[in-house]
């Protein structure tokens, strides 16, 4: 009777797809291959603590954000609303007018410098607002 110890040998056609594909074999690690690759990861990971640390060191050389004082001064955003509705209804309208030509791909000044150009007469109040 044989003992439970010895492993069954693989079947020949078992045997042909395993060596056909290498990641189907299953490699022996020993405990000492195991310690290396071990102490290599700590290394490793002691070699990043330092370099986070040190790198930390150089951002504090910096002084913080919050010790210069704003040199821009922020414009109000105080608009009149009406002027503004007034100003995006007159600019869409201009924008969907086929009579100035097409509007895909140009820049609103650029479509009206064309329309001039054409003769086509685009109002001057655009102009203005562009």
């Amino acid at each position: 009777m044989p003992s439970s110890r010895t492993a069954k040998k693989p079947k020949p056609i078992q045997r042909k797809l395993v060596d056909s594909f290498p990641s189907l074999k299953v490699s022996k690690v020993s405990s000492k291959q195991l310690k290396k690759t071990n102490d290599n990861i700590i290394q490793k990971k002691n070699i990043l603590k330092s370099q986070i640390q040190s790198n930390k060191e150089v951002t504090n050389l910096y002084p913080s954000k919050q010790d210069f004082s704003p040199l821009v001064v922020e414009k109000s955003s105080c608009v009149n609303i009406d002027e503004q509705e007034h100003i995006n209804k007159a600019l869409n309208t201009f924008d969907l007018t086929y009579k100035y030509g097409p509007f895909v791909g140009l820049s609103r000044l650029d479509r009206w410098n064309r329309a001039v150009k054409l003769g086509l007469c685009p109002p001057i109040e655009i102009k203005r607002l562009l």
